[in-house]
This record gives structure tokens, sequence and C-alpha cells, in this order.
């Protein structure tokens, strides 16, 4: 169909709407404005939220570490959870936009953590004749356990601050945006 002037096209006004074709905005007011105010990532509120739940979790990690008997396990179970669990509801509660990309990024982190510890410790435990970081893990775990995990729960705390710093940096320096709904778009069900 050529296009041809509004003018010159037949009056059809009795049989259907008017209707413009869709052109997407282009003029500077448009394109210049400011993101929701709950995703602008120099919020003071988000902020303060994300700070809260780091150090709150990172108070529960380190008094459960320095307050319980060391051959306590049950009472050191809160140092795997707490900054994960706290830090995850205060980002949440800073950037709820970004829901999943944080939840994501610090199940990874809770995750990977332990790991993480657990072969720092065998790498700086001193092993009587054995290799640093190539040692039997049967024999790693005995001498860890009879020392109370010197540094398995300090570099725990470590990694887990860590992560949960990184994600606050990322999710507030990216605006909020929520990049797990971004990269992987859903299937259409038309």
């Amino acid at each position: 169909m050529q296009d041809t002037p509004l003018s010159a096209q037949p009056d059809q006004s009795a049989h259907a709407p008017l209707s413009r074709p869709s052109t997407p905005l282009t003029d500077a007011s448009a394109t210049n404005s400011l993101p929701p105010p709950d995703i602008i990532p120099t919020t003071p509120l988000g902020h303060l939220w994300a700070f809260m739940g780091i150090a709150v979790g990172f108070y529960i990690a380190y008094t459960s570490w320095t307050g319980s008997a060391p051959s306590d396990d049950w009472g050191r179970r809160w140092i795997l959870v707490a900054i994960p669990s706290t830090a995850t509801i205060g980002l949440w509660l800073g950037w709820r936009t970004a829901w999943q990309t944080i939840c994501l990024a610090m199940t990874c982190i809770y995750l990977g953590a332990p790991f993480i510890a657990a072969r720092v410790e065998s790498c700086l435990l001193p092993i009587p004749d054995a290799v640093p970081c190539f040692a039997d893990n049967t024999i790693v775990l005995d001498v860890a356990s009879r020392l109370a995990h010197p540094i398995y729960y300090p570099v725990l705390i470590a990694v887990h601050l860590a992560g949960a710093c990184f994600v606050w940096s990322f999710v507030a320096t990216n605006g909020g945006q929520n990049y797990v709904a971004a990269s992987s778009p859903r299937p259409s069900v038309d």
C-alpha cells in the first residue's frame, strides 16, 4: 500500500476508529528522563539497608565464632548462614527491583564459600609429614577438628563478607537493574 497523505484518503471515520502508526519516542525529554526512584543507585536508604544487613550478619557470625566453644559445631552453624541470609534481606530491602540478581549472587556465595574456606585451611594448616594443599582430606579434617578449625571459620566469614560487599557494589553501581531476568528471557506463550 502506498503512503498517501491523510487528506487524500477516503473518509473511514464511520467504519473504524482513526489510529496512528506507533512510533518510538525519540525526543530529548523521553530519552533523558530519570529512572524510577527505587532503582536510583545513590539512594541513601538503599545503602543503609544493605549496610545494616551485612553488619548484622557479620555481628552474628563473629559472635557465634568467638562466643561458642571450639567443639560446639551446633553453636557455630550460624556462621554458615548469618551473612548470606541477612545481607540478602538487606540488599533486597534496598533494591527491590534486583531481587533475582541479589538472590542468585548470594546463593552462589553461600554455596561456594565453604569450599574456598576448606581449601584455604588445607593449604595453610601445618600438617606433619604432608605437603600443604595436597594432604589427604581425612588427615586435614582430623588435624583441623582437633585444633577447632582455626583457619576455616575466619576465612568463611571473610569470604561471605567480601562477597556480600561485592554484590552490594555491583547492584548499587548498576542502578538496581535485574540482570537475571534480562539475560534469560522467558519464551512466549502466544
